[in-house]
């Protein structure tokens, strides 16, 4: 960020709001799942954070754009936070599963991280490197 012009305080900024928000949206995120279901408010979270992600890819430094994809980013962050694991905790319950569940999140994991991180690795090069 501090590359396409944003300085230290800005950047500062972003991530306070970011937490902020996120914090702030945590409990509501899971009354949106609950409300609309949990494979709806997945995708939508994956789009909200995509936008957010993307405003960030502007080519010059702006502190409202900077303000909108925080915000964007925290509230695509929260909805998708507990909604997954949630959402495996009630299938497999309803599923008479709910032993396995030990093994679910740890199959989970195993797959989600590595991914999480290779995407992560492949975006902050591409972001840090927009001009």
């Amino acid at each position: 960020m501090h590359q396409v012009g944003y300085s230290y305080g800005q950047i500062n900024l972003y991530l306070a709001l970011f937490w902020i928000i996120t914090f702030v949206a945590e409990i509501p995120s899971g009354y949106t799942a609950d409300h609309f279901g949990y494979l709806h408010t997945i995708q939508f979270s994956a789009i909200i954070r995509a936008i957010g992600l993307i405003i960030l890819t502007v080519p010059f430094s702006n502190i409202t754009i900077l303000v909108a994809s925080g915000i964007l980013t925290a509230l695509g962050d929260s909805l998708q936070s507990g909604t997954m694991t949630s959402w495996i905790a009630n299938k497999a319950k309803k599923e008479n599963k709910a032993a396995e569940l030990g093994d679910i999140y740890s199959n989970y994991r195993i797959l989600a991280t590595p991914i999480s991180m290779i995407v992560g690795f492949i975006g902050a090069n591409w972001l840090g490197n927009v001009n």
